[in-house]
This record gives C-alpha cells, structure tokens and sequence, in this order.
C-alpha cells in the first residue's frame, strides 16, 4: 500500500516561501475577500500481486473436468497460504535445495498482508477518510482510491478463509459499498471515488492498447463483483496511471471508458520550472 500525501518539513521549502511571499503581496494589494473553500483531494494507492497464480498440478486433468461454464481462476494468495501449508499431493514447486529446498513461493504472505498499514488501508481507513472528508472544503473534496483488482480478490479471499489476522470478516466489501453509495460531495459526485487502474499492476505504456484495455475491464469487472461494490458501481472519470508512468498512447483506450483526467506525478510539473535542477543529466 501506498498513500501518496504532502510530506511535513521542519523548515518551509524555497517553493513554499514564494508562495507565501506571493500571498502576503496580494493580500497588500486587494481587499481582504474569502472566496470560499478549496475542494481538497486524498490518494490512496493499494496494490499487492496473486503472488502466485497457482492452478493446479495436472493442469489438462483439472481443466477437462471442470464444468462447462464454471470458472477457470488461479489461486488467490488466501488460498496461496493453505497451499504452502498443506501442499497437494504431486506439488513440484520447490526452491533448489542450494537455496533451502523450501516450498513456493518463498514470499511470506502472512507477513506481508498482518501490518496494519495493510489491514487498514485495505478495509476501513479509505471509507474513515471519506468520512473526515466530507466536514473540510464545504464537502467539496474527494479520496481518490485505486484498489487492485488483484488486492480485492486477495483480501476477499483472506477475509473468507481467515488464515491471516486481521482478516476475519466475509462482509469486508459492505463497508466499502456503504461509503461510495452514501457519501456525496456537494457537487453531486462521490467523496469516495475509485478510480480506474490496471487490476493486475500492468504498466500501459509498455503492454500495448489490447492489453491495457482488457485489464482496465478486468479492475472494473472486480469492483463490480457482489462481494464488493456489487451493482452500485460506476466507471469513474479519472485514472491512476501504474508507477506513475503515463504516456499519450494511452489517451486513446482511456477515452474509450470515460477517463476525462489522470493522476500526474508531481515531477511532470517540477521540470517546468527553469530552476528545476534535474531537468537535464550527465
């Protein structure tokens, strides 16, 4: 998880001090006037992979006896847990004995998912700011949020399964439906927007345009399922590119689902500025 907001200093930056210089000399030169709030935005990026999109030890057997029409889906990283625990019978992913012989993947999703930097960001706090928000700016302000289509199914699949602490809720997604159905701006929109993004973490200026649109449909796809916010969910109008990495070859697919704007790294705007010191390199 990571939450993108403005760090504090100790002592105010050459740019805020410009900024405040330019403040003071036009509250010297016009009258003393409040023109109301400023809308103020939040940004919660969370993602984690399927670190291991295991489907099964005879693949062909498994796949031909499955149901016409029943779902054909990798493992999700609850169900990764109970796998590296009790391994079915046939496994052969294994770590060489060099390294340890352990069984994989070696990633120790217990540790991974249990900080409350994840509990938190995953199943309350987003909603709790959404709340908060709503009492700053005239209610004007939204959170912008991705949720990965791969951290959803994750967290659905941990919250059914239990196997993690802080996971014990199979209901996790109403609080989430709750707040985006319940909590508009005063402009009409929702304070807590989820935004489109990749669901499987894919960078869209390198996957090329099939791909990026058939994962920007997966991530709705999830957001949509029953467990989360089920058929209350709208396409947003906004985007978090992945990485931050944007690129115009992207416009043209996002234009198809709507998108009208894109969250745009702060640096985009920094080498603007003349004095800007990492505007060339060596």
């Amino acid at each position: 998880m990571r939450a993108f907001h403005s760090p504090s200093h100790p002592h105010p930056p050459r740019a805020s001090l410009l900024a405040l210089a330019a403040a003071a000399l036009c509250t010297m030169q016009a009258p003393a006037t409040w023109a109301g709030p400023i809308p103020a935005a939040h940004v919660y990026h969370n993602h984690l992979p399927n670190f291991w999109p295991f489907y099964a030890v005879d693949v062909l057997a498994t796949y031909n006896a499955t149901a016409v029409g029943a779902p054909i889906r990798h493992l999700y990283d609850g169900q990764v847990i109970n796998l590296k625990n009790s391994p079915p019978p046939g496994y052969s992913y294994f770590l060489p004995a060099s390294q340890g012989g352990g069984i994989m993947p070696h990633d120790d999703l217990v540790t991974y998912y249990r900080p409350d930097a994840k509990t938190g960001a995953y199943q309350s706090w987003p909603q709790q700011v959404a709340g908060e928000l709503r009492s700053f700016s005239g209610g004007s302000g939204q959170i912008h949020v991705t949720m990965s289509g791969a951290v959803v199914n994750n967290v659905q699949s941990l919250n059914q399964l239990g196997n993690v602490t802080g996971y014990s809720n199979p209901n996790w997604g109403a609080s989430w439906a709750t707040a985006y159905n319940n909590l508009p701006t005063t402009g009409g929109n929702r304070t807590l927007d989820l935004i489109h993004f990749t669901g499987h973490h894919s960078m869209g200026p390198l996957v090329g345009p099939e791909y990026f649109l058939k994962d920007l449909i997966h991530q709705n796809a999830v957001l949509a399922q029953p467990f989360f916010l089920g058929n209350s969910f709208k396409s947003s109008k906004g985007f978090f590119p992945t990485e931050l990495g944007f690129s115009t070859r992207l416009i043209p697919t996002l234009a198809k689902l709507g998108v009208q704007w894109s969250v745009i790294g702060n640096n985009h705007f920094s080498r603007t500025l003349k004095d800007y010191p990492y505007a060339t390199y060596d």
